[in-house]
């Protein structure tokens, strides 16, 4: 029967909303087809989780049965690059917690909505209520009935919807935390494989056997054939997007047109650097920018032509293999480029840098050659990996190595060989013991290379290889960008000095040449050379942190090779373990336990690597705590040497620590060496440890401080060093003073500059009885108001002290900022005071004495002459 158009609204309005969960739960997109998606990617990680165990287990039986050789390499290399990718899993499960989410969200809005359907019967009798006008009673019961299936039916949907939601998020939340053990067992894999596959050779030594496969792979290369495909594959790509290539084909000839203008450009702003007048630094810029693009165009366009020729749908597999030896041969021809660009004559180097011009002549010729000679194989090299072919690889890829590697020890002894190679010159003062220690390293590590490729390790060496050659890119481009930015610190101080002397300038003008602006001089010279210091030491740290950062990100792939010398044993040592037990009655019980514990070579140089770390933190603590924390707590340069030896004495002990227990000398092993050392240091040793105690007293408490003038005894000088024992003095005619620490704890000293760096100085003058004394005294005062060494406050006294034996004694009290100032102003006081008295005609007494004579010998009688 046709129902009240009001009717068929409600039920037309409740039969969507049915439609629409069931769409929900059963359509093309719909919550059962996620569910039935989400459970078999979790039946496929499941499988890949057992997949990666065994392949785990099976690579550990071989290893243990054959030991780390070549075929058990190959297995390690195919399992690596066949491992699932980590961070695409990473992603996804990045992506599914918003899944899980929206999960959530909806579970409690159809909850909510299953709610509201708690009473059917309620929801019918509203629904009636809601119409304009009753139904007729004949139709009345089969419009509740009709209301009531459409509401339960939405019911079923809300639960079946409910259920699923709740299923769909447990199969969300099981497959995130598969992945995640997917992740970890695959990182699992590759660290064990990372840790042995550097230590295993690809192939046998290389030897005349290899000869059938150097000659099948030129045959391969020189084939005219294969030649003729790379010529059409060529075409072929420079036809396929002529847009493109005529876009690098007009930039480069715009290159070949305006490149000489760009040498001569780069020749002038050379020139305009030279100048000491110049401040701006739009030359260099410019300077740089040129020699970045002159650098460029080349590589550039080499591998421009790689990329088209390597992904070119037509290119055949010789052709595919040129084309990405050409691009790999491009980045290293552009690693070479730039700085011979950058040491053009009169060019970044020479002329804004300010290198030496042969030091810079001679690096240029070397990279020259070096781009000769290396760049071919390269090409070689490369084009073999591609290919794919492990004879080839291990025959004339090897050998092209070798004499890769060959050729860059030649190249390291030419440019670090003194004085001809050019870049000692650009160093500076470098002692000739860590000079022959480089040049030795350099030439060696490359030629170690190659004797590892040709002794059977080809793989290893050439990831080494890599690696080595990018941190050689990575340091000198880090030092360039050190340079630059050093140069644009310089220039601004030209500037800032330049503007300070015109307000110098027309300050003394104002002031007629007084003391002022004599001082104010002295202050912006200190100020010019605090920013100096500031700006240097902030480029250091800066670039000590990016050179760190860069040499982990690419040395970290091949760290966890040094995993595997765990595995070599040099000796054991005993333990004393926490070991957690629970008795017969339930209750836990910790006891200790002593366990056998090996010491690995890994141990041991973990132990060397502690130890090179803390001889260089101790030794560089005092400029790292300068320049991160000390320039900013304002405080007195004896209290930073003070902070510093403590911490210096804190990082010695705590790398004396974990050296120990990296090598197994734990307190358990040591205790009784340490109870018979205290008993040597009770008896044999306890000066030394009263001296040690003493510094410690000395650096905590601070009666002495660096820079404080002493005196102990009879000697008197400034502390220039407090160290663990001894105390270094300088007196004031430079002789350095060694003092045990106990000296300045235990007896008496006087230190002039501990709370006060004010001195008073005492000058007595005598004048002659019946001068004036009030002109005298007045005179005194004058004279010391007029040293600009003298402190105005406290201002300076003078006294009539008494009546002498022969003088009016009279002292004169002026203050000095320091000690260092006494003596310079004793001198220059005693000067002004002779001459002013002079002029004033007021006489400096001297001792005079009055010999009253009371009586006398009676005369000898005078002789008679004879007759």
């Amino acid at each position: 029967a046709a129902f009240d158009p009001a009717v068929q609204g409600i039920v037309r309005q409740l039969a969507e909303e049915n439609a629409r969960l069931a769409e929900q739960r059963m359509g093309a997109e719909g919550l059962v087809g996620r569910i039935d998606d989400v459970s078999r990617k979790l039946a496929n990680a499941e499988e890949s989780v057992a997949k990666i165990e065994a392949d785990r287990a099976r690579i550990a039986t071989k290893i243990e049965a054959a030991g780390l050789t070549d075929s058990v390499g190959l297995l390690l290399r195919k399992q690596r690059a066949d491992a699932p990718d980590v961070g695409k899993y990473r992603r996804f499960i990045r992506m599914r917690r918003d899944l899980i989410g929206a999960a959530q969200v909806r579970q409690i809005e159809l909850r909510e909505e299953r709610r509201d359907l708690a009473d059917v019967d309620a929801l019918v009798a509203r629904a009636m209520e809601r119409l304009d006008r009753g139904p007729p009673s004949a139709d009345r019961s089969a419009i509740e009935s009709l209301l009531r299936d459409m509401l339960e039916t939405k019911r079923e949907y809300l639960d079946a919807l409910i259920a699923d939601h709740e299923t769909y998020f447990q199969k969300l939340v099981d497959f995130g935390a598969m992945q995640l053990e997917l992740i970890e067992k695959t990182e699992a894999l590759l660290r064990f494989i990372d840790e042995r596959i550097l230590w295993i050779p690809s192939g046998t030594a290389l030897g005349p056997g290899v000869a059938a496969d150097v000659g099948n792979a030129l045959a391969w290369l020189t084939n005219p054939r294969y030649w003729g495909q790379l010529v059409r594959a060529l075409g072929d790509a420079l036809l396929a997007t002529p847009l493109s290539n005529a876009l690098v084909a007009l930039l480069l000839l715009l290159t070949v047109a305006y490149g000489g203008r760009a040498r001569a450009r780069i020749a002038a702003l050379g020139a305009e650097a030279r100048q000491p007048s110049c401040v701006r630094y739009g030359p260099t810029a410019e300077a740089f920018c040129l020699t970045l693009l002159l650098a460029l165009w080349l590589p550039g366009v080499a591998a421009y032509l790689g990329w088209r020729i390597e992904t070119s749908p037509e290119a055949t597999q010789f052709a595919r293999c040129l084309g990405g030896g050409v691009f790999a041969a491009a980045l290293v021809w552009f690693t070479l480029a730039l700085p011979r660009q950058l040491l053009r004559k009169g060019g970044v180097a020479e002329a804004h840098f300010g290198w030496p011009a042969s030091s810079v002549s001679a690096l240029r010729r070397s990279f020259g050659n070096l781009c000769a000679l290396a760049l071919p194989l390269v090409l070689l090299i490369e084009v073999l990996e591609l290919r794919g072919e492990d004879a080839w690889k291990e025959s004339l890829g090897r050998f092209a190595f070798a004499l890769l590697m060959v050729v860059l020890a030649a190249f390291s002894h030419r440019v670090l060989r003194r004085p001809q190679g050019g870049i000692s010159a650009i160093v500076g003062a470098v002692s000739p013991l860590r000079w022959r220690i480089l040049h030795g390293v350099a030439i060696a590590a490359p030629l170690l290379l190659g004797a590892a490729a040709l002794g059977g390790y080809f793989w290893t060496a050439l990831r080494l290889a890599v690696r080595t050659h990018w941190t050689l890119c990575f340091l000198p481009a880090l030092i360039v960008l050190l340079r630059l930015s050093s140069r644009w610190s310089l220039l601004a101080q030209r500037r800032l000095a330049t503007l300070r002397s015109r307000e110098l300038e027309a300050a003394r003008a104002a002031q007629g040449g007084e003391v002022g602006a004599a001082v104010e001089e002295g202050e912006a010279r200190l100020e010019l050379a605090a920013v100096n210091a500031q700006t240097s030491r902030l480029l250091q740290g800066t670039a000590l942190v990016a050179g760190l950062l860069g040499l982990w990100l690419i040395w970290a792939e091949v760290l966890p090779a040094a995993g595997i010398l765990r595995e070599v044993e040099l000796w054991n040592t005993t333990e004393t373990m926490s070991v957690e037990s629970v008795d017969a009655t339930g209750r836990s019980r910790i006891a200790g336990e002593e366990r056998v514990v090996p010491i690995t070579l890994a141990d041991l140089l973990q132990a060397c690597v502690v130890v090179l770390l803390t001889l260089a933190l101790v030794r560089n603590l005092p400029g790292l705590l300068e320049l991160s924390l000390f320039r900013y707590v304002g405080l007195a340069p004896g209290e930073r040497y003070a902070y510093a030896t403590i911490v210096k004495y804190c990082v010695a002990a705590l790398g004396t620590a974990l050296t120990a227990g990296a090598i197994g000398l734990n307190w358990s092993s040591i205790q009784w060496l340490v109870a018979a050392v205290g008993i040597g240091l009770g008896f044999g040793l306890q000066e030394i440890f009263a001296n040690f105690i003493s510094g410690l007293i000395i650096l905590f408490e601070r009666p002495i401080r660096v820079g404080d003038t002493v005196t102990i005894g009879d000697l008197s000088g400034t502390v220039s060093r407090i160290r663990i024992r001894a105390t270094w003095i300088t007196s004031f005619d430079r002789k350095e003073l060694v003092v045990p620490n106990k000296e300045f704890v235990t007896g008496r000293h006087v230190n002039w500059s501990l709370s006060d760096t004010v001195l008073r100085v005492e000058i007595r003058v005598g004048v002659a009885y019946g001068s004036d004394v009030a002109r005298a005294l007045a005179l005194l005062r004058e004279v010391a108001l007029r040293s600009e060494r003298v402190l105005r406050d406290p201002r300076p006294e003078a006294w009539f002290l008494g009546f002498g034996e022969s003088s009016l004694d009279l002292e004169l009290r002026a203050f000095s900022p320091d000690a260092s100032n006494v003596i310079p102003i004793r001198h220059a006081l005693h000067l002004a005071i002779d001459e002013a008295f002079r002029d004033a005609g007021i006489e400096i007494a001297f001792p005079q004495r009055d010999l009253h004579i009371r009586s006398l010998p009676p005369p000898a009688a005078a002789p008679t002459p004879r007759d």
